[in-house]
């Protein structure tokens, strides 16, 4: 039952995205890549043959794949730059506290 209900909202969402992504082609007002990546997204989540079919599709294999990979790869520099950053400070850190016990 709460499959059911869960399933409809996904593509009740769905039409609503699709219906918006149309009006906004028509109008220059209204974006329309949004309300259709959200369409898409909300039918994925009805259909996991869709869902299947989309994520084989070189488009999504070229863009959204790679942005994935290429946003791993600059976590990992952050989290390196990181501890690179926290290995400065404690030696700074170290120095400044041997130097200020250091007597004339």
């Amino acid at each position: 039952m709460t499959k059911n209900i869960a399933k409809f909202f996904w593509l009740l969402l769905a039409v609503l995205g699709f219906t918006c992504g149309i009006i906004g082609l028509l109008l220059p007002v209204i974006p329309q890549v949004p309300f259709f990546l959200l369409a898409i997204f909300s039918l994925s989540k009805v259909s996991p043959r869709f869902h299947t079919w989309i994520t084989h599709t070189r488009l999504y294999q070229k863009y959204i794949v790679g942005m994935f990979d290429f946003m791993l790869k600059k976590k990992e520099q952050l989290e390196q730059l990181h501890q690179l950053n926290l290995y400065q400070r404690l030696f700074v850190k170290f120095a400044a506290v041997v130097t200020a016990n250091i007597k004339d």
